[in-house]
Formats: structure tokens, sequence, C-alpha cells
């Protein structure tokens, strides 16, 4: 599955995604709501494993009073592994659903140096 096509899904974790080649110094740009029993997740800390042939990533955000979110600079290529959890304050992990809103993958990285 492309990651364009996850726009307005709801992600179960070990979801295998296939990502194109992009500029490397800005990454893809990443958004989303998150919720756990139907409610938003709201101001919550989160985490997305991402797990391609070669690459094993971690990103975390914190999530709005609604339960949007946004990862920036994802760096994976190729098919990729992805699964989304709530990190408690105690620092365990627990599962939770995700919608993907955007994946944006358009922006330049900056030429001033």
């Amino acid at each position: 599955m492309g990651g364009e096509k996850l726009i307005g899904k709801n992600i179960k974790n070990d979801v295998y995604v296939k990502f194109n080649k992009h500029q490397f110094e800005q990454g893809i740009k990443v958004s989303g709501v998150a919720s756990k029993a139907g409610k938003p997740l709201s101001n919550k800390k989160i985490k997305m494993v991402a797990i391609s042939e070669n690459e094993y990533a971690t990103y975390t955000c914190v999530t709005n009073a609604k339960g949007e979110f946004t990862i920036e600079n994802f760096n994976n290529v190729g098919e990729t592994k992805i699964n989304f959890n709530e990190i408690t304050s105690d620092g365990k992990s627990n599962e939770i659903d995700v919608v993907i809103n955007t994946i944006n993958t358009k922006e330049k990285a900056s030429t001033n140096f």
C-alpha cells in the first residue's frame, strides 16, 4: 500500500506501507488524529515505530486537545511496517488507533546555508 493511500484510513498496527524516495534533508511530514476507545487522545505523547528493509526508526510527538499530531522528517523509504502507540507517564506503551490526514512530500529543503 502506498503512503498516500493511508489518508483518511484507520491505521492498525503492523500495516506495511511503501514510501517513495524523498528529499532526505527534509523528509516527509505525516499528520493525523490519534484516538483510543473511539475518543481523541488529547495532549498525549505518541510514538510511531517504522521498520523498513535496512532501517528501524522511532518518531515521537505530542497530540493537541483534539488528538491531532504531526510527525516531522519521516525518512524511511520503501516498504515500511508502522506501529503507533501512546507513551504513558510511567513509560509504558499502549496501542492506539490513528487516522492519517496528510502525507506531505512536496516541501523543499532550504538552500540557505
